[in-house]
């Protein structure tokens, strides 16, 4: 490659490695350095122009292992060293306003120091008064992140209680993703780290007018879309519309939904397609099926 031309032109050592992705199992390349006697990863086709320019410079074997990347562990060298690689980010913050009229802060998420036992990215949550700029609550997260802006903190209505909560990427895979939520408790005037089990849910988008939380988790030519309520106060998956492409590789798929039955605490069938063809787009599809993305249709 030109980075192993390059650095052997300029007398660094360094070695190509061959690997594959993982979300695609296609076959990819990189390089690892050695400086100083400690070897240090580098995907010079996977940095980007622009702020993200160096996501894959002078980095751990841990972290391209947690970014999507696999190799013959048994025949490469072990990349630990931390020295060479790229100071901390400057944090990120953002102001909240929890929308009582009352409160107000500042919210900041700063990296902290490596954690030897952890394999994510270490970071900082911390709350503070607006105008004193004191903290008044701070909370330590690890997130499994391929960079520390995309824990980039946001403001969203998880409860759907009128009140301001706020979230940060968490965990990222190959065709999912979550977020961390701290939501604001107004009889302790506080923000509660999410007490719901939100983390869980994969990339989930919040109805606000309908009280519901819509989910989505893909692999392949199958997807799996969860609807979610809190029932009692508990967030419950009251429909699961599943998609999935079936074993036999005839290109076909079977749909089904099913409901959350009150009575029974449980999910139940309520409908169900088989071998609906793929045909030349992504997922099967059918005008039914998709009739059940509405929560207020409950079937023919």
């Amino acid at each position: 490659s030109a980075f192993q031309l390059f650095m052997d032109l300029v007398d660094i050592e360094c070695i190509t490695v061959v690997g594959a992705a993982f979300s695609s199992m296609e076959d990819h390349a990189w390089n690892m350095v050695k400086l100083e006697g400690e070897w240090y990863c580098v995907d010079p086709g996977w940095n980007k122009a622009g702020e993200d320019s160096h996501l894959y410079f002078n980095v751990t074997s841990q972290y391209m292992a947690d970014t999507d990347h696999q190799w013959d562990y048994e025949n490469v060298p072990l990349a630990t060293a931390t020295r060479f690689g790229l100071p901390d980010p400057a944090p990120m913050g953002m102001e909240v306003d929890v929308g009582d009229g009352e409160h107000t802060f500042w919210v900041e998420i700063s990296r902290r120091e490596e954690q030897e036992k952890g394999s994510g990215i270490p970071i900082l949550v911390s709350i503070m008064d607006r105008d004193k700029g004191e903290t008044l609550q701070s909370f330590e997260e690890e997130v499994t992140l391929y960079s520390f802006d995309m824990a980039e903190p946001f403001t969203e209505d998880v409860n759907f209680d009128g009140c301001a909560d706020f979230g940060h990427g968490l965990w990222l895979a190959a065709s999912c993703g979550g977020s961390a939520y701290y939501v604001w408790d107004k009889e302790q005037e506080k923000f509660v780290r999410d007490p719901y089990g939100l983390e869980k849910l994969s990339m989930p988008t919040f109805h606000q007018e309908s009280k519901a939380i819509e989910t989505w988790n893909h692999s392949g030519n199958s997807y799996v879309k969860e609807f979610y309520r809190y029932l009692d106060g508990t967030l419950t998956c009251i429909r699961r519309l599943d998609n999935r492409e079936n074993d036999l590789d005839d290109g076909t798929a079977t749909l089904t939904v099913e409901d959350y039955d009150v009575e029974k605490g449980e999910l139940r069938e309520v409908y169900r397609e088989e071998n609906v063809l793929i045909g030349g787009v992504t997922y099967a599809d059918t005008d039914e099926f998709r009739r059940w993305e509405n929560l207020d249709y409950h079937g023919t």
